[in-house]
């Protein structure tokens, strides 16, 4: 008998008794079926300790989010508060602007302060200071300006202001916005500017007020080197071209009082009154 031989018996009759002893199979089996259960377990587990490792590095982010946007918000300037102002007729609700809202560059502010002094001077009026108006207004104008000024001012003009409005007629000058245009390189070249004008005669109101738009171009040239000229314009601000017009949006009408009046074309031998002597300028235009 060959060694397969007793082997083979030697199995058969371990299965014979086996078969024979059936709680030890479901033994058997149970062993088997717990040992399945336990590493499926224990591979959930491991599935469920990921998981949560996972969730809590999540919430470890948003966490340090959270806190480090508060740092930076607790660190930012509350902003400044704000006054509203309520209308008690209508109960509208408005924001008070401040006053730092409109500020402006030096330079601007320059700007405009040379055109509301020519606007003020060349559109207002009152005997007294006509002579200071009429050269205070051609400290700022061209040589071609200054050459229609001094014809307008001429006594043989019958518009000319002094002919206009003698002694007693005053002209106030109220100025509105003051608008600067700048050109493609950002250089200031002209502006717009609207204003009111308040006629009386013998202190009494004549035709109301009036209101207008005035358009000018400008430059800057060398300062004037007459000295009266250069306390009014010491910048060298010069007015190249200058136009009024109605401002039809105001919906007033000016008489023929009230219109602003307006330099005729230059005369071929002006005279101009002793009185009022226009600003004079070289050939570079420079006043002097």
């Amino acid at each position: 008998m060959n060694t397969n031989d007793k082997d083979q018996r030697e199995l058969d009759s371990l299965r014979s008794f086996l078969d024979a002893q059936g709680d030890v199979k479901i033994l058997l089996d149970n062993s088997a079926s717990w040992a399945d259960s336990q590493a499926e377990q224990s591979e959930k587990s491991r599935r469920t300790a990921w998981r949560v490792t996972a969730g809590a590095c999540v919430f470890a982010g948003l966490s340090l989010v959270v806190t480090l946007t508060t740092i930076v918000l607790s660190h930012r300037p509350a902003p400044p508060p704000q006054v509203l102002l309520a209308d008690r007729s209508t109960g509208a609700v408005e924001r008070l602007v401040s006053l730092s809202d409109f500020q402006e560059t030096a330079s601007e502010a320059t700007i405009k302060r040379a055109i509301a002094t020519f606007i003020r001077a060349r559109e207002g009026y009152t005997y007294d200071t006509a002579e200071q108006n009429y050269n205070d207004a051609g400290a700022f104008m061209s040589p071609q300006l200054m050459a229609q000024w001094a014809a307008f001012w001429d006594d043989n003009n019958p518009r000319s202001p002094l002919n206009l409005y003698k002694k007693d007629t005053k002209v106030k000058v109220d100025l509105g916005a003051i608008s600067i245009n700048r050109d493609a390189n950002g250089r200031p070249t002209n502006a717009r500017v609207s204003f009111t004008r308040t006629i009386k005669q013998n202190d009494i109101p004549v035709g109301g007020d009036t209101s207008w738009i005035a358009t000018l171009s400008f430059n800057f040239v060398n300062a004037p080197t007459q000295e009266r000229a250069r306390r009014v314009n010491d910048l060298g601000f010069q007015v190249t071209e200058y136009q009024i017009d109605p401002d039809l949006a105001a919906g007033t009408l000016p008489t023929a009082l009230a219109a602003p009046v307006r330099p005729s074309p230059v005369p071929t031998t002006p005279s101009v009154t002793p009185a009022l002597q226009a600003p004079q300028t070289g050939a570079n235009g420079v006043i002097r």
